[in-house]
């Protein structure tokens, strides 16, 4: 594992990550976009990597263009730089890449702990009950460097499942659920070959981001921002291995609930 930068870079904000690609971590850091900014901050949206599609949706989402965060490309100074010029005044949305380990040096894991972000894993439920509780336990503990803050649960089929996955989660592992998004194709961004359309071809209409928006807005995965500014301000007090801790401490009645269902361009400067 690369080990953590003795330069520490501490934000405001936190990075999306998931299990592996195709978990939903772009539909669920647009809706998380769509929300903060519908409570009136200034969100300013990163990827991971030189991914050159998911920027445009950010930038469709937010007004705002995102910038790459590629240590493998362009090295770690340059990224801390980039990153502290452009969320000194905003909340910072870091959108992973692939799953949260994938891609050595260039992973989201790297990323996060480079500038000292909390981690919010996003987790695929299909078809899988109370096995989720291992994947989610073998994350906490792959790299105790990593500062594993929430989870995120996606594609829950029913009530029942969420209580079993619950149950499972929380008798298992120390990382708190956030929320948990209902399977829901009304949100599903159009894809083809390359992958996923374009922010420039305006691939989800108004009243879809509204209402994913509104979606993650009824749900505890709303309390995210609070979470991710409480364990950046820490830190450097307690140490990555008592963040999720202290979040307990704070409000140790996080069960995760949900009541709804769930060109190229690269900009690094």
């Amino acid at each position: 594992m690369p080990t953590t930068s003795s330069h520490t870079t501490q934000g405001k904000g936190f990075l999306l990550a998931a299990t592996h690609s195709g978990a939903g971590k772009t539909t669920i850091t647009l809706g998380l976009l769509a929300a903060l900014m519908h409570k009136g901050l200034s969100v300013q949206p990163f990827k991971c990597g030189p991914d050159f599609i998911d920027p445009t949706l950010h930038q469709f989402i937010t007004g705002k263009v995102s910038r790459n965060l590629d240590i493998r490309m362009c090295g770690r100074t340059f990224v801390r730089h980039c990153f502290q010029t452009h969320s000194a005044q905003s909340v910072s949305v870091i959108e992973g890449v692939m799953g949260l380990f994938d891609g050595a040096e260039g992973s989201g894991a790297t990323l996060a702990k480079e500038l000292s972000l909390p981690v919010i894993l996003i987790v695929d439920t299909r078809s899988c009950a109370e096995s989720i509780a291992a994947v989610v336990k073998g994350f906490e503990s792959f790299d105790p460097d990593l500062k594993l803050a929430g989870i995120i649960l996606n594609r829950v089929g029913s009530e029942r499942h969420l209580t079993l996955l619950q149950e499972s989660i929380t008798a298992n592992c120390k990382t708190p659920i956030l929320g948990a998004l209902h399977r829901n194709d009304t949100f599903t961004i159009p894809d083809r070959h390359l992958g996923l359309c374009m922010g420039s071809e305006r691939p989800l209409r108004q009243e879809q981001i509204d209402s994913l928006a509104q979606t993650i807005s009824l749900t505890k995965i709303n309390e995210v921002l609070c979470y991710a500014w409480i364990c950046s301000k820490v830190l450097m007090q307690i140490g990555a291995k008592g963040v999720v801790g202290y979040i307990a401490f704070l409000n140790p009645s996080i069960k995760g609930e949900s009541s709804v269902d769930a060109g190229r361009h690269f900009v690094n400067g």
